[in-house]
C-alpha cells in the first residue's frame, strides 16, 4: 500500500473519533491536550516520511519562509530566502528593516508588498512579546 494510501487511510480512522466530540460540551485543557496528543501522534506515524520543502535553519526561518508561500511555489521562495536570512537573521534584525528593503528582497514572489508588512509585524511582535523567539507552543 502506498504513502498516500496509508495516509488517507490513517485521516479516514482519525475523522470518527475527531466527530465524537460533543461541540457542546466544554472540554478542559486536560481533555483537550490528551486528545490533540493523540490526534499529533497519528499523524505523526501517518506522515513520518514527510519532509518540509522549504528551506530552514530554525523556526524564525520557518516561520518566516511559511508567511512568504502564501500564493506562491515553495521553490520560489527558496530563491529568497537565503539573501534575506543573510541580510536579516533575526527577528530583532528584521523588526528594524523598512518595508521598502524587505519587499526589495522578496520582489519576485506574488503580494510582496503585503508580505513585506506581515514579516516586519511578525518580527515586531516575536521581539515585543516573546523576547525575540519564536514561541514552542501556541496558547
Amino acid at each position: 500500500m502506498s504513502s498516500v494510501s496509508n495516509a488517507v487511510s490513517e485521516r479516514r480512522a482519525i475523522a470518527p473519533q475527531i466527530a465524537k466530540v460533543d461541540r457542546r460540551k466544554h472540554e478542559t485543557r486536560t481533555e483537550r491536550r490528551t486528545r490533540a496528543g493523540a490526534i499529533a501522534g497519528r499523524l505523526a506515524a501517518a506522515y513520518a516520511d514527510v519532509e518540509c520543502p522549504l528551506i530552514h535553519q530554525n523556526t524564525f526561518e520557518l516561520l518566516v519562509a511559511v508567511i512568504l508561500s502564501a500564493q506562491c511555489t515553495d521553490a520560489a521562495v527558496n530563491k529568497v530566502t537565503p539573501a534575506l536570512f543573510r541580510r536579516y537573521p533575526t527577528p530583532q534584525a528584521l523588526s528594524h528593516a523598512s518595508s521598502a528593503d524587505i519587499e526589495s528582497h522578496i520582489r519576485t514572489l506574488g503580494l510582496f508588498r503585503a508580505k513585506a508588512k506581515s514579516l516586519k509585524r511578525c518580527a515586531e511582535q516575536l521581539v515585543q512579546q516573546f523576547g525575540g523567539e519564536v514561541p514552542s507552543a501556541m496558547e
